[in-house]
């Protein structure tokens, strides 16, 4: 009985949820929102006014992430931050620039090879949707300064990250992850790569469950885990005595 009360007024992990580029902007969590709502509390908004082609200042959507976060710091609980696609490169920025617990990146658009490259894919797929639903070419161009300007803090991320990409992402390539792992300087790091991930996992359903239980594994300690005890591998002595010569 006590347990169960004790369970009951326990504070949830304090979850900021960073959105990528696009219409959808913060339901893009509406999965996870639903899924983790008995154990989680997710914090959402709106970096930009989709429907405000005069919303197009890079300076002003990293500035409503900065603010959404120190919103949270007087609770002085432990903060945790979810960031998808331009998302996730916004999300590295504040996990350099703040005290943050852990990191999980879900196809974050770093892409450090070409940008441009990004942007064209980008284009080519909203130019085939109804107007309703395309972007804007000042729209785009805030996506691209606010990914330059972001990108390389990734490099000063000190907490535990966990990274996950899809290996068929039309948007954003697999690389763009992969260049971003290799950037982190610790060891509280991992990359997973989902078979057949498009760039909308937490929307597709062949992942979007897979992505959740990921992110809940890592919010568990049990993916990038301390190393317990090990058990003596009875082989070990031999194979270094082989590699000796």
């Amino acid at each position: 009985m006590f347990e169960k009360l004790k369970a009951k007024f326990k504070k949830k992990p304090l979850i900021l949820c960073i959105h990528g580029f696009g219409h959808r902007r913060s339901t893009e969590y509406n999965n996870f929102k639903l899924w983790g709502e008995d154990t989680y509390e997710f914090i959402t908004f709106d970096i930009f006014d989709d429907q405000d082609d005069n919303d197009t200042n890079a300076s002003i959507w990293i500035e409503r992430c900065e603010k959404e976060l120190e919103k949270l710091l007087p609770l002085q609980r432990d903060i945790y931050i979810i960031g998808f696609s331009m998302g996730g490169v916004l999300a590295s920025y504040l996990a350099s620039k703040y005290n943050v617990k852990k990191l999980f990146l879900i196809a974050p658009a770093f892409e450090f090879i070409s940008l441009r490259s990004v942007v064209d894919t980008i284009m080519k797929i909203i130019n085939n949707q109804p107007s309703e639903l395309t972007m804007s070419n000042k729209q785009v161009s805030c996506f691209m300064e606010v990914v330059d300007r972001c990108k390389d803090d990734i490099n000063l991320v000190l907490c535990p990250t966990l990274i996950v990409h899809g290996d068929n992402d039309q948007v954003i390539p697999l690389r763009s992850s992969i260049n971003a792992y290799n950037k982190i300087q610790h060891d509280k790091k991992r990359l997973i790569i989902l078979h057949e991930g498009p760039h909308r996992l937490m929307l597709d359903k062949k992942t979007n469950n897979e992505v959740y239980q990921l992110f809940s594994l890592f919010m568990q300690d049990k993916l990038i885990t301390y190393t317990p005890q090990i058990a003596e591998d009875p082989y070990k002595k031999i194979e270094d005595k082989v590699q000796k010569g």
